[in-house]
């Protein structure tokens, strides 16, 4: 078998990064990787292993490094059957070791699960700030969002020449970033958070300038963990804690999956299969994307004991730096990446960590396998209470939509439908009552270049978080229709033409007699506010039970650290109430809250 000869060998600077668990990684522990590395992919050697060989630099070592290149066949992805049809590959595994530290550049390979017993993952505080510095611009930034809201925006992407004082500081703090582009003075890098995987933008190089390359990455990550260091637009983003100091203090309330990840791996080709398997071995084809789709959804946890926390068969466990999932479904299916091993679904989604747990302090939700806190939550109460109109109308009203008949011809003055109604009808060009049935929002309003959705609900005074969570799933899940095209209007005017629920009140309030008829009326409106460039979307909860006087005592309380009667549902309603804020925020739309004074 020949030598590898590295002088033709070429690199893209491209590379993972790793802590290592003990000062010396053994010879033995690189040999042991080389062979899963080799039985995952049914591979043959090409050539001689080098096993730790030194890497110098004016005539002394300053790294070990290993490196495998084999040679492998696999079905085409085309292909049922074998039909004697083989694509021929190739693989090359490079393992650098350095300082504390172990770099890995790979291609084609998998299986090598030993590699997680010897090194750990680059903390994300350091990963997010390394490279950082004072004059760096963030090219682009793909973030999650920690907003467990089913409708809500779970990732986002934004890019420009610098985002730095152009992402809003109110979102950001609401956000983890999963991977960020910087600009060095024309050195560009790419940095992707999960996989601690991090890629210069350089044209591909020689073996040894690439393995230096390596070590100039590796001796920035030492020195972030040697001094470290947080810039001002970084910091702006949802901080992380530490997990095994913050978990004594808080309780698993919610689990939200969602599976952006396993999408993203199926959308790029690398999960070629997906199948549950009966005792005698038969294969059964799943539907990978419908099951997902399935579960993506908010759990709401109880306690089954110190470390266990369920619904149903899905559960969590809380270990000693992580939080594992569990659910027996995911457990069955097995997921496949191209060659003969398979894992389950459930090991995979444990893998990324890229679920979604949030705690009795609403400030706190752990993914990616650390807690992050949106310290802003808290900090910006006096901006977050400017959310809430206080209106003393709804302290009077009796329910939500008062006593109809077939003769009624408009909403009780006593009720919220009926405040609303009297409030502004007669500001605005058009109004439709969509309430009942499908609706987009009880009421709908243009005004100019504006349109509001308006969400009611009626019950007795108190703080609640349960009654909110109702009229806030509504809007939540209508916040889809706020765009309304033609297309989409033209399919409700059947709808609003007629008259409200077994009554003689027409779902069209109040129109503009720009139209021949009513509808027509309101269609010209909407479109001309709809495609309006000045376009602004409004959507306002209009509620009697709550009190913004009574809220804002009890937030105070959460603030100043007092413990008191109501802070759990307190805290459930600044959840809830942050949740939709940053949902309509974006989407470009302005949220209010009307309520009692």
């Amino acid at each position: 078998m020949n030598p590898v000869d590295i002088s033709n060998i070429l690199l893209n600077e491209n590379g993972y990064f790793y802590k290592k668990k003990k000062s010396k990684i053994a010879k033995s522990d690189i040999e042991k990787l080389f062979r899963q590395c080799l039985t995952d992919k049914a591979a043959n050697k090409s050539y001689e292993p080098m096993i730790r060989a030194s890497l110098f630099e004016s005539g002394k070592e300053v790294a070990k490094y290993s490196v495998l290149i084999f040679d492998y066949q696999q079905r085409p992805s085309f292909m049922k059957a074998d039909a004697h049809l083989w694509e021929r590959k190739t693989g090359l595994f490079i393992i650098l070791e350095h300082l504390d530290y172990l770099a890995v550049i790979r291609k084609n390979v998998s299986g090598a699960h030993h590699l997680y017993q010897i090194v750990e993952e680059i903390d994300y505080s350091i990963l997010t700030n390394f490279m950082v510095t004072d004059t760096s611009k963030f090219e682009k930034i793909i973030s999650s969002n920690l907003n467990t809201a089913e409708n809500a925006t779970q990732t986002k992407s934004a890019e420009g020449i610098d985002l730095k004082g152009v992402m809003s500081r109110f979102s950001i703090s609401k956000q983890i970033i999963n991977a960020v582009r910087l600009d060095n003075g024309g050195e560009k890098s790419s940095i992707t958070l999960n996989t601690s995987r991090v890629n210069s933008l350089n044209i591909r190089n020689d073996f040894e300038p690439a393995l230096f390359w390596l070590i100039k990455i590796i001796k920035l990550i030492d020195v972030a963990y040697k001094a470290p260091k947080t810039n001002s637009f970084v910091a702006g983003f949802a901080k992380p804690l530490v997990f095994s100091t913050e978990i004594k203090t808080l309780q698993p309330k919610f689990l939200f999956l969602r599976f952006q990840s396993v999408k993203d791996a199926l959308e790029a080709g690398l999960i070629s299969d997906a199948f549950t398997q009966d005792d005698k071995g038969k294969k059964n084809k799943v539907d990978l994307v419908a099951f997902l789709d399935s579960n993506s959804k908010l759990f709401s946890l109880t306690r089954y004991d110190a470390r266990t926390y369920s619904h149903g068969n899905t559960s969590i466990k809380l270990n000693l730096n992580t939080i594992s999932f569990r659910d027996p479904s995911f457990q069955e299916i097995q997921v496949s990446f191209g060659g003969p091993d398979s894992v389950s679904l459930q090991e995979y989604i444990n893998l990324q960590q890229q679920f979604i747990v949030t705690f009795d302090k609403p400030d706190y939700a752990y993914t990616h396998r650390k807690i992050f806190q949106d310290h802003r939550l808290l900090e910006d109460l006096d901006i977050f209470m400017d959310t809430f109109i206080a209106e003393p109308h709804l302290a009077k009203v009796t329910s939500e939509k008062g006593k109809t008949t077939k003769t009624s011809k408009i909403f009780s003055a006593r009720s919220i439908f009926g405040y609303l109604e009297s409030k502004y009808l007669s500001t605005v060009d058009c109004m439709i009552c969509d309430d009942m049935g499908t609706e987009w929002g009880d009421h709908i309003s243009v005004k100019g270049d504006e349109i509001t959705f308006y969400h009611s609900k009626y019950d007795k005074p108190g703080l609640s978080a349960t009654k909110l969570e109702v009229v806030f799933g509504q809007a939540q899940k209508n916040l889809a229709f706020i765009a309304m095209t033609d297309e989409m209007v033209s399919k409700r005017a059947l709808r609003w033409s007629s008259n409200y629920s077994k009554t003689s009140i027409p779902r069209i309030r109040k129109h503009d007699g720009s139209g021949m008829t009513p509808i027509e009326s309101v269609k010209r409106s909407i479109a001309r506010a709809a495609g309006s460039g000045n376009l602004q979307a409004k959507v306002y909860v209009v509620i009697n039970f709550l009190s913004k006087s009574q809220l804002s005592a009890s937030l105070a309380k959460v603030k100043g650290g007092e413990t008191f009667h109501d802070q759990g549902v307190t805290l459930q309603i600044l959840w809830f109430v942050n949740s939709l804020l940053a949902s309509a925020n974006d989407i470009g739309a302005r949220f209010k809250i009307i309520c009692r004074p």
